[in-house]
Parts: structure tokens; sequence; C-alpha cells
């Protein structure tokens, strides 16, 4: 995959506008307890929500919620899980990355612990969240491959 193309990667038209009203449903029902807390705050009542009041927060105001966090760092991260940046072997100026890299295969292998919203997202989000939170803008080139491991 040319990891470069996710630059313009857009949450919102790229992925929530994708899907049907099933999926937005099983989408809010899966998500983690700090976002539905997001939801919790519009939904403002007792009673469990309605299944329209979830595709609409979906639709509207999952994206918005997942990019404030992301914004204003307000997520923990997942100590048991790992999202490993793997660089083509031919990148040799992997060190600046300091001992987050693991050089000792083929492949640098560039490691941290992914954030706790990992689950609530499609992977090419949390690329993309990657890329831009670690990676040299003229290094992503150099990305083979990325995969959450643990």
């Amino acid at each position: 995959m040319d990891y470069r193309k996710l630059k313009d990667y857009d949450i919102q038209s790229d992925y929530i506008d994708k899907l049907t009203d099933k999926e937005k449903l099983e989408l809010f029902r899966s998500l983690d307890d700090g976002i539905q807390d997001i939801a919790d705050k519009i939904w403002n009542r007792e009673a469990n929500y309605s299944e329209k009041f979830m595709i609409d927060w979906i639709s509207s105001d999952y994206s918005k919620a997942i990019l404030t966090i992301c914004e204003k760092g307000e997520f923990e991260f997942d100590k048991q899980h790992m999202l490993d940046i793997t660089f083509i072997n031919e990148f040799k100026d992997y060190k600046k990355y300091g001992d987050s890299v693991n050089d000792e295969n083929d492949n640098p292998v560039l490691s941290f612990c992914v954030p706790t919203f990992w689950l609530d997202v499609p992977c090419e989000f949390l690329d993309k969240w990657a890329i831009d939170e670690y990676i040299d803008p003229d290094d992503v080139k150099f990305i083979e491959s990325i995969r959450v491991n643990g």
C-alpha cells in the first residue's frame, strides 16, 4: 500500500458516509465507553438510546468526536497492543526515531502503544493518525506496512 495516499483520508466522507444504517448501529453499539460517554451528553436521558439517535449520532457526530479526541490528546494508550510501522529495507534514516525502532530484522520496525480508541476507528484512520503523529512526512514513502500487534 502507498501510505502517502492516506494524507487526504477523511473519516467522515471516506468511512461514515459510506456506511448503511445497519452498519452505523453496529458501530455505535461497539464503541468504547469513553466515546459513548460523548454521545451520552447529547442523549441526556435515562432511557436506552433509540436506534434513530444511534444512527444520527454516528452520521453527524462520530467523526467530530474522534477528531476532537485526537486533536486534544484526550485518550490513553492501550498497553496490551502495539502499532508496528515497518519500513522498507532501503530506509536507512530510521535511527532518528530513537529506541522505538527495532532493527534486528531485515526491515526496521517502529513500535508504540496504540490509543485506546483503536477499535473504534477504521484501520485507515488509525494508520493516518500514526503517520501524522509519529512519522516525518518525507519518510512516509518508506513505509512497507502498518499493523496492530498483540
